[in-house]
């Protein structure tokens, strides 16, 4: 089971900084597009779809995550699951720091 826990926390951390590099690339290609530079050719450009899509991912991820750590069921030793639920606040923290509403659809508006 920890092994398995493990594996996730590195998955939601890989995850967390896959959003935050299309957070990056979406503010890099939006900077150089500036106002003026309007173009009637514009090529498809997933980003705002894969950004969702990542984060759809990140969410249902990280409430696994949440409910293993919550279901008493589950054996874990009281050091691990505190370790586990440290980490898990820290990645938490992190995605709080970026705003929902780029992430969400609000990229191009």
């Amino acid at each position: 089971m920890e092994l398995d826990t493990e594996a996730a926390l590195g998955s939601l951390r890989r995850s967390l900084e896959h959003i935050k590099a299309l957070l990056a690339w979406e503010q890099l290609k939006q900077g150089e597009a500036g106002p003026r530079r309007l173009s009637t050719f514009q090529m498809h450009d997933p980003t705002c779809e894969q950004l969702r899509n990542e984060y759809s991912f990140f969410v249902a991820m990280f409430m696994g995550m949440r409910s293993v750590l919550g279901n008493r069921f589950l054996h874990f030793r009281e050091a691990t699951r505190e370790h586990l639920r440290q980490q898990l606040a820290d990645i938490e923290r992190q995605v709080n720091t970026i705003n929902p509403y780029r992430i969400r659809g609000g990229l191009q508006g």
